[in-house]
């Protein structure tokens, strides 16, 4: 019973860090769940819940504290990061720059690493590159020709649908390591919305946010179950790729540079760049080996 409750309040905590994570542009949810040493569990389970009653209930049992742990770190962060895009962009947004390029070594290393059910290493290829650079090059277009933040001023069909496309990327991007879901709220002009909703318990936008997070979920963990399996090198190239051109995004998307653009700013973004790139290939080192990750 112990051990239930502790692996339980393990999981919510986990599901906090990740709910976190998923309001900060240019974090990948899906890289901290590799992080966490849950990405083949999650995978598993929802590739498998409707297989049997059983594995429907084992899948409730382990995404229920996870979920509830999303939600708390969802609405714990989005006030206090609010503020801080307000007051100090460039460095925060200079922080998730770092964070998302900490992540390509982690990826690539994952791409080509040996696992006890195939002892033969994939070998580098020149053409390896190629789904990177495709990759690399459509995230830096959406970020050129990203549509204005236009917000939420009045709620019709067209609205509502919107916020509901907005959250199946968003959590669809959770299963996808190295793509941010609050990045591409950004390039869709729906993050300010997003985030001031959560910050204001605006339950009209948040629930119709949320209705799109399960549709989202169940889509892209088939679609990248499937990619991994048969494509498992040109998958992680891709995801490379979108790293890299996140981080051009990042540096892109206008908002960026709303505010502390002053020297003191622009010492304080280069350092938490820095600090950002040195805390993933730290925090990848803590990877658990054994979960069958990617």
């Amino acid at each position: 019973m112990k051990k239930t409750i502790a692996a339980n309040l393990l999981l919510f905590i986990k599901g906090a860090l990740i709910g976190a994570c998923m309001i900060v542009p240019g974090l990948s949810a899906g890289t901290v769940i590799i992080l966490c040493g849950l990405y083949g569990a999650l995978l598993g389970h929802l590739n498998g819940m409707f297989k049997s009653k059983k594995q429907f209930l084992d899948a409730l049992v382990f995404g229920l504290p996870l979920a509830l742990g999303a939600v708390v770190g969802i609405f714990a962060l989005s006030r206090g990061l609010e503020w801080l895009i307000e007051c100090y962009a460039l460095p925060v947004f200079a922080l998730f720059a770092g964070l998302v390029l900490g992540s390509v070594p982690l990826v690539i290393r994952l791409t080509y690493k040996v696992k006890q059910e195939n002892p033969e290493p994939s070998k580098f290829k020149w053409w390896h590159v190629i789904p990177a650079i495709i990759a690399c090059g459509l995230v830096i277009c959406f970020a050129i020709f990203q549509a204005p933040e236009s917000g939420v001023r009045e709620l019709n069909v067209a609205t509502g649908f919107m916020l509901v496309l907005a959250g199946a990327m968003t959590v669809a991007a959770m299963i996808i390591p190295g793509i941010s879901g609050a990045f591409l709220l950004v390039l869709i002009g729906y993050y300010q919305t997003v985030l001031n909703a959560a910050s204001t318990f605006n339950i009209v936008v948040l629930a119709l946010f949320a209705l799109g997070g399960p549709i989202g979920l169940f889509i892209a963990a088939k679609v990248i179950g499937f990619f991994l399996r048969r494509f498992k090198v040109i998958t992680h190239m891709a995801i490379v790729g979108f790293l890299v051109g996140s981080v051009a995004g990042i540096f892109i998307y206008p908002g960026t540079y709303a505010s502390a653009t002053g020297v003191w700013g622009i010492i304080a973004a280069c350092f938490l760049f820095v600090a950002g790139f040195a805390l993933i290939l730290i925090l990848s080192r803590f990877q658990k080996k054994k979960e069958g990750l990617l």
